[in-house]
């Protein structure tokens, strides 16, 4: 014989059930938020970074002074610097894929050989600020391949996470991967 339950003993159980659904859902709203926010701050400090290499240029052509210069070149290498560790306070940080990995480390590679150009006494002649901007603006580079990947890690994170809400048997298919 089957135990009969109470009225209360049901609906505390079905409003404890109802509890629990919406703290997970809250909780993964907080999560895919947080994923969001940290890969919108890293377009953001790629995007300054762009911004950062045309102020470079223009003002090392512009005969300003050496501090100026020495300023932008330090600003220019802290942002590298962020983007490579992140920062778990704003958040920021990239995905970490072997494509976005290749390019951010040819980007450094680049930047730390071309940097002693604007350290020096004379400005640069434009074929060396240009040649340096290229690394910065070039469709094919870092920027744009860490933006795209940016957007494509947060769209599956999003994804991965609504789908497991709603379908928890279902939630993992062949083009999400699982988690770990």
């Amino acid at each position: 014989m089957q135990k009969q339950h109470s009225l209360s003993t049901k609906l505390v159980t079905i409003g404890a059930v109802l509890l629990f659904v919406a703290l997970l859902s809250i909780g993964l709203t907080l999560w895919v938020t947080w994923q969001l926010e940290g890969g919108a701050a890293a377009v953001n400090e790629a995007g300054r970074m762009r911004m950062q290499i045309w102020r470079l240029n223009s003002t090392a052509q512009s005969k300003h002074s050496e501090k100026a210069v020495a300023d932008l070149v330090n600003e220019f290498t802290n942002s590298l610097a962020l983007l490579r560790a992140g920062d778990p306070v704003r958040p920021l940080f990239m995905p970490v894929t072997d494509e976005v990995e290749a390019r951010f480390s040819s980007v450094q590679a680049h930047w730390k050989s071309k940097r002693g150009i604007w350290s020096g006494k004379s400005s640069p002649d434009i074929d060396q600020a240009l040649a340096c901007s290229r690394m910065a603006i070039n469709p094919q580079g870092f920027f744009n391949t860490a933006t795209v990947a940016i957007h494509a890690s947060t769209t599956r994170a999003s994804t991965h996470a609504v789908a497991r809400v709603f379908h928890p048997k279902r939630g993992r298919s062949a083009t999400m991967p699982k988690p770990m």
